[in-house]
């Protein structure tokens, strides 16, 4: 069918304001501008760790570290432990950044020498007192949403899965 200039599709603009980053979509009939208000929060990222029959779900923050394992995700692995901390590699590579020597009961984390993914959830062998530190500075990416002492239920070698929580 041969097109005429009268015949041609209409070409219709529709704005839609979110709190996730700029996308303009063209279609033959259709343009879609999606943008970021200014001032406006980043969405929410959750992740759910499942290991074994512990189930929980951690809320990333906005860093740049937190970002590459949620663009890694899924992410499977096998767990070990120290003392009352989760910890195993991981396939992403960062730097240090703001690194933190002692961590709160339920932050997880990122341990750039490893590689590692860290789950807090007591003291490990290098605390002090009641303290949870590391084996040495990890870039804090997130906390957990529920009770982090369900994860004294895992034992090393136990499957860990990492993935985006869907809720």
């Amino acid at each position: 069918m041969k097109q005429t200039e009268s015949s041609r599709p209409l070409l219709t603009t529709c704005v839609v304001d979110v709190a996730e980053a700029a996308v303009s979509l063209v279609w033959p009939m259709i343009e879609l501008t999606v943008f970021q208000r200014e001032g406006s929060e980043k969405l929410e990222h959750k992740l759910r760790i499942q290991a074994g029959g512990v189930s929980a779900v951690a809320v990333l923050n906005d860093s740049p570290t937190a970002d590459a394992i949620w663009q890694a995700l899924p992410i499977h692995a096998q767990a070990s432990t120290w003392g009352d901390e989760i910890y195993f590699s991981i396939p992403v590579s960062q730097p240090e950044d703001n690194g933190k020597a002692v961590v709160d009961l339920g932050d997880v984390a990122y341990w750039p020498p490893g590689n590692a993914f860290c789950i807090f959830f007591g003291p490990t062998p290098a605390s002090r007192g009641s303290e949870i530190r590391p084996a040495s500075p990890v870039n804090v990416v997130g906390h957990l949403a529920g009770d982090p002492h369900v994860f004294k239920r895992v034992n090393p070698g136990t499957r860990i899965t990492l993935e985006a929580a869907i809720e």
